[in-house]
């Protein structure tokens, strides 16, 4: 990786379906097909490999899509928690595993007792996402249940509000602004933007113009984006726009092709 992209910034994405790593395709989940980097070592659809991968490119965040959980089968706990096992290294993880608002306190120490595997200086966060919970309603159970939890094997966890779009549509209830308020009401400090169109196309992170006056008024909030990403040009556009941290997969996916030509 050139010295042009904000490694810092990077958080390297894994689509998890049936266990495996996918590529996405504009949000057209049942497209989606393993993960494959023309390098000698890395195995097509492995999470480890891709971990591995994102490490080897210097990233210290990634993110884990569960994308069985996420429409609506049972939650890849098995595989999530492989993937935990192998990120000693790194500095922050998110997991957008499709929260619900009646997650019960026996969940919440399950997701517990998967921390116990990351060193206590690394962080965990949980992503509540509109998609998800598409009542902002919702949100307030599900930081109640956890705030009840938090006193279990929880310790490095936060929550993370996930603002969910398709081809710019919002998927909640209300207004986005709505959920950034009631979100920093109930004490989250963070938010990740996701228009799911995007992702896996290339062709530039989207535009959220509509955002920018409420996440201004959220200024402790740590923000992060990604989809589309094809240059360091469009992560420094991101991070212009208020965003933190930055998704990232096919861009980097792409430099293993790149690097080992035929």
């Amino acid at each position: 990786m050139t010295s042009d992209w904000p490694v810092e910034r990077l958080v390297g994405v894994i689509d998890l379906m049936h266990g495996r790593a996918v590529a996405a395709v504009a949000g057209n989940r049942e497209c989606y097909g393993p993960v494959r980097i023309d390098l000698p070592e890395f195995i097509p659809g492995s999470a480890k490999s891709l971990v591995e991968y994102y490490q080897q490119l210097g990233l210290s965040q990634i993110y884990i899509a569960d994308l069985d959980a996420l429409m609506g089968r049972d939650r890849q706990w098995e595989a999530i928690a492989s993937i935990l096992r192998c990120c000693q290294s790194l500095d922050q993880i998110w997991i957008d595993a499709g929260l619900q608002p009646g997650e019960s306190t026996q969940l919440w120490n399950r997701w517990g007792t998967m921390v116990s595997s990351i060193p206590p200086t690394r962080r965990l966060n949980l992503v509540a996402a509109s998609e998800s919970l598409q009542q902002v309603g919702a949100l307030e159970q599900l930081v109640g249940a956890f705030d009840q939890s938090h006193q279990s094997p929880v310790g490095c966890v936060e929550l993370c509000l996930g603002l969910d779009y398709h081809a710019g549509q919002f998927r909640g209830d209300e207004t986005p602004e709505l959920w950034i308020q009631t979100a920093d009401r109930l004490g989250i400090r963070q938010g990740l933007i996701l228009d799911t169109a995007h992702v896996g196309t290339h062709t530039g992170p989207p535009q959220f113009e509509g955002l920018r006056r409420p996440m201004a008024s959220a200024p402790r909030w740590t923000w992060t984006s990604g989809g589309g990403i094809r240059t360091p040009a469009d992560v420094h556009s991101l991070m212009d726009a208020g965003f933190q941290h930055c998704l990232i997969a096919t861009a980097l996916q792409r430099m293993g092709w790149d690097s080992n030509p035929r």
